[in-house]
C-alpha cells in the first residue's frame, strides 16, 4: 500500500472582520449564488471554497435552536481579544540575547 503525499495545512483562523462580512452577507440573503460568493470571496480576502463552507455551516446551524450567530461572534471577539493580551504581554518582556529565544518558544 502507498500513501500519496499529502500537503498538511494549518487551520487558520478568519478574522474578526471577515466574520462581520460574511455574517451581514448571510443575514442579508442566505441563499448565496456563485456571484455572491465570488463578491463575498473578494471582499473578505478568503477561497470561494473556504466561503461556500462557511455558508453552507451556518444552514446547518440555522435549524439549530439553540445557535445564535451573534453570540458565535462575541465568543469569537473575546477569544482574539484574550490572545492579543498574551502576545502584548509577551512582547513586553526584556531578558538578555541569551534568553529571548526561550520567551519566545514559551510565547
Amino acid at each position: 500500500m502507498r500513501m500519496a503525499n499529502k500537503i498538511i495545512r494549518r487551520r487558520k483562523r478568519k478574522t474578526y472582520e471577515q466574520l462581520q462580512i460574511l455574517i451581514k452577507e448571510f443575514q442579508a440573503n442566505p441563499e448565496w449564488s456563485k456571484d455572491n460568493m465570488q463578491e463575498v470571496s473578494q471582499k473578505t480576502g478568503l477561497s470561494e471554497a473556504q466561503v461556500y463552507k462557511w455558508g453552507w455551516d451556518q444552514k446547518r446551524k440555522m435549524n439549530d435552536p439553540t445557535h445564535d450567530i451573534h453570540d458565535e461572534l462575541r465568543m469569537y471577539k473575546k477569544h482574539m481579544e484574550e490572545d492579543t493580551a498574551k502576545k502584548s504581554a509577551c512582547s513586553k518582556i526584556t531578558l538578555p540575547s541569551s534568553s529571548k529565544k526561550q520567551v519566545k518558544e514559551s510565547c
